[in-house]
């Protein structure tokens, strides 16, 4: 019979200790939104970071192995400023393509960069803000909110759950520029009168990669895994694109390629063309109206070649 009583105490605990869990999971899923909508509001296309824990922000850790306070010139700051990168990245891809089709790299290695700034400076002292910019195609705003909870994590297949009275998360909106076809209409008159004559020159290619440090003694095998081909492209009217494909990696990196030799489809004579090797990542700007399999074999300084491919891209980047 006192067994029985046991049990039945054992079972009504659990079953009063899942409730509370339920209700606090339940009151921290409404303190989130809550906080997200304050964000989003206005028309902000917002892309969120990983939940932090107060220890997490005190150390700096906003991932996995990426650390807000990474030292300059280090490897682990090339990480982090992939990290910001990647949100930067998803952050425009919620945006509709007519708002982001004049973002160029240059903004979004500006976006990238004032990212890790502000992320830091919040998370140095353990608190929520935000800050704006306004680039020349988009409006940004970075910052970390805050809100009471808890996080789960999966260590080693099982659930632990990590209490922390405050939880943070670091987020980059964007949003379309008001009166944004008079905005791009004016630049473009602007451009002409400065520059009646002037060619249009594909845009300069450039990388979040260039901060990272090339360990001494790195082997060519991992100096070209950490290369790819990528390409920009602009409309020039309905049915034509002007595209340049470039080499993709870490300035140091870059900096040991002898050639670039690209492949394009077969309808373009010639179909077999040298990038330009006054420029870093060797890029080749051509036009066309339609997508194939490019193809570019990279030789490094001491003749070790890798062919990479990359299905070109028209539209949004």
């Amino acid at each position: 019979m006192k067994a029985a009583k046991l049990v039945l105490v054992a079972v009504s605990l659990l079953l009063f200790a899942g409730t509370l869990s339920s209700d606090w999971a339940e009151a921290q899923g409404r303190r989130q939104r809550e906080a997200e909508r304050e964000v989003e509001a206005g028309g902000w296309q917002v892309a969120y970071g990983k939940e932090l824990t107060e220890t997490d922000a005190e150390q700096g850790e906003v991932a996995s192995g990426v650390s807000i306070f990474a030292g300059r010139g280090t490897r682990e700051m090339g990480v982090l400023h992939n990290w910001a990168d990647a949100l930067v990245r998803q952050a425009v891809g919620l945006l509709p393509p007519a708002a982001t089709r004049d973002f160029e790299q240059e903004e979004r290695f500006q976006a990238m960069r004032f990212t890790v700034r502000t992320v830091r400076e919040l998370l140095r002292d353990r608190r929520s803000g935000v800050k704006q910019m306004e680039l020349n195609s988009v409006e940004l705003k970075v910052g970390v909110l805050e809100y009471r909870g808890s996080r789960r994590d999966r260590e080693w297949g099982a659930e632990r759950e990590r209490r922390s009275d405050l939880l943070f998360v670091p987020y980059v909106g964007m949003r379309a520029k008001v009166d944004k076809e008079d905005w791009r209409s004016d630049r473009d008159e602007l451009r002409e009168q400065r520059e009646p004559n002037a060619a249009y020159a594909p845009p300069v290619i450039d990388s979040p990669h260039q901060y990272q440090h090339v360990p001494m003694g790195l082997s060519s095998a991992e100096v070209m895994n950490e290369l790819s081909l990528n390409n920009t492209a602009r409309k020039i009217n309905d049915k034509r694109w002007e595209w340049t494909a470039y080499i993709d990696g870490p300035a140091s990196y870059l900096r040991r390629i002898s050639s670039v030799t690209y492949y394009l489809h077969p309808s373009f004579n010639p179909s077999t063309q040298q990038g330009d090797r006054t420029r870093p990542g060797h890029p080749l700007t051509a036009n066309g109206w339609g997508v194939f399999v490019l193809k570019a074999e990279v030789v490094l300084d001491d003749g070790t070649r890798r062919i990479y491919q990359h299905q070109l891209r028209l539209g949004q980047l």
